[in-house]
């Protein structure tokens, strides 16, 4: 049976990623609550041009240095089922978030990201048996203290 467990590297990892996205978060809110007016479609390509593009770059750069071959580069190389369930999972959820944040605040946003990985961790005990650890339990209820210290106010 396998445990889960958190790795030293990962722990800058994750402070990288949660600084990230909070001001990603930040910024995203204020572009879709500028112009509160404006289509939302119209805001979501302006949220998701840059990171595409960024994406893109690294995405053919990589591909480029691996092949030595300029007319051969496909980036869809590789890509199975599997690879377009989640991209178009991903977009739905990107589409959502959208919504959620133009509507809300960026801060339910986190919140329902927080209580996603939730499911995603009942769903990997139930299809991978995976074992719980205290780190999860101390998250979880990190979780819980920081709604209800939101709701509170």
């Amino acid at each position: 049976m396998s445990e889960m467990y958190i790795h030293p590297t990962g722990i800058p990892m994750i402070v990288t990623y949660c600084i990230l996205s909070g001001l990603a978060g930040v910024y995203n809110e204020w572009i879709l609550k500028t112009n509160y007016n404006e289509s939302l479609h119209l805001q979501n390509m302006f949220i998701y041009v840059y990171g595409t593009l960024f994406n893109m770059i690294v995405a053919l750069g990589a591909t480029l240095i691996n092949s030595n071959a300029i007319d051969l580069v496909n980036p869809f190389t590789g890509f199975s089922i599997y690879t377009w369930l989640i991209i178009l999972s991903q977009a739905f959820n990107g589409l959502c978030m959208s919504v959620v944040i133009k509507h809300t605040l960026n801060i339910i946003r986190l919140f329902v990201i927080s209580f996603s990985l939730i499911v995603t961790t009942i769903l990997s005990m139930m299809i991978f048996h995976i074992t719980l650890n205290i780190w999860f339990f101390i998250s979880f209820i990190t979780m819980i203290c920081a709604l209800s210290f939101y709701y509170k106010q």
